[in-house]
């Protein structure tokens, strides 16, 4: 893990967390999460085709993506693609990268959870506590996983996996908001 670019994504995240929360008050879901795929996936394409990191500083694009992150993540839930174009567009190291996204992703998460009960209750999903209890028990089995398979999974192909995981993450944020507006 990178302490350093955890501390300022995270940081950068929580400043996108607030204004996430105050949008989901006036713009429905749908249409949230119609615009994030969208972005999603212009900016991958876009960072895809990039031929080499920008020479301009880098803590300009990385307070970005993760303010964008945050946002994302408390609109539409999918605060991952952000993190994905960062990493491909920054050439990240993908051991460094996913070490560090684990405790970055508990961080927004529960920042995002706790800003979306504070802005709109109503917001909240409705689950059993055993329902809660199995979330929390897949993220720890994908943990378990993830160490077990990032022995035998060389760097380039979880990379790979990491965009299209950000692909579809991005492609079924947009489906599922224009299958809800129609």
């Amino acid at each position: 893990m990178t302490l350093k670019k955890y501390l300022i994504l995270a940081f950068a995240a929580l400043a996108g967390v607030i204004p996430g929360a105050i949008i989901l008050k006036y713009i429905p879901g749908a249409w949230l999460q119609v615009g994030v795929g969208v972005v999603v996936l212009i900016s991958l394409t876009m960072s895809l085709r990039m031929k080499s990191p920008s020479k301009e500083s880098r803590l300009s694009p990385m307070i970005l993506a993760g303010t964008m992150s945050g946002a994302m993540n408390t609109t539409a839930g999918v605060g991952g693609p952000a993190m994905s174009v960062y990493a491909v567009a920054s050439k990240w190291d993908q051991r460094s990268f996913a070490a560090t996204m684990q405790p970055y992703f508990l961080t927004i998460g529960v920042a995002s959870i706790l800003a979306k009960y504070l802005a709109t209750p109503g917001s909240m999903p409705q689950m059993e506590i055993w329902t809660w209890a199995a979330v929390g028990v897949a993220i720890v089995a994908g943990l378990i996983a993830g160490e077990i398979l990032a022995h035998w999974i060389a760097p380039h192909r979880a990379r790979s996996l990491v965009v299209i995981l950000a692909y579809a993450g991005a492609t079924a944020a947009t489906v599922g908001g224009i299958v809800e507006l129609a």
